[in-house]
């Protein structure tokens, strides 16, 4: 994986032909910093309000800025599923997740604080 601050120093042309998934990882990272969590942590399918709004913000973030299609972003979550879960979200869940933060932002100071703080992150790489 490339280091984050190498990263930082890259052209626009260049990050933008870069692996989308080499940029998600490094989003995926700066997300966790955030919380303060592992992406075990966020991708389990547990349904806790806490983590279930962590998920829904990371899965919105991951959206608007890496690049990577709805169903990747989806297979990103993977975590232990009980039998007959899924193994992954759905690119569905996704689309729920992205609306529901973007019908939050400006509505919820909490959810407009965590988006920005995590943005203003990504800013100082990408």
């Amino acid at each position: 994986m490339i280091n984050p601050w190498v990263f930082a120093g890259l052209s626009h042309a260049t990050k933008k032909a870069y692996f989308p998934h080499e940029k998600a990882k490094l989003i995926q990272e700066q997300i966790c910093e955030h919380f303060g969590c592992t992406w075990d942590e966020l991708s389990n399918p547990t349904r806790r309000r806490e983590v279930v709004r962590r998920r829904q913000i990371a899965m919105y973030i991951l959206s608007k800025h890496s690049g990577l299609e709805l169903k990747l972003i989806g297979a990103l979550f993977t975590g232990c599923p009980k039998q007959g879960e899924a193994k992954h979200k759905d690119h569905s869940t996704v689309i729920h997740a992205r609306d529901k933060i973007i019908s939050e932002l400006g509505v919820y100071d909490d959810v407009t604080n965590t988006v920005q703080a995590i943005e203003m992150r990504l800013k100082m790489i990408f």
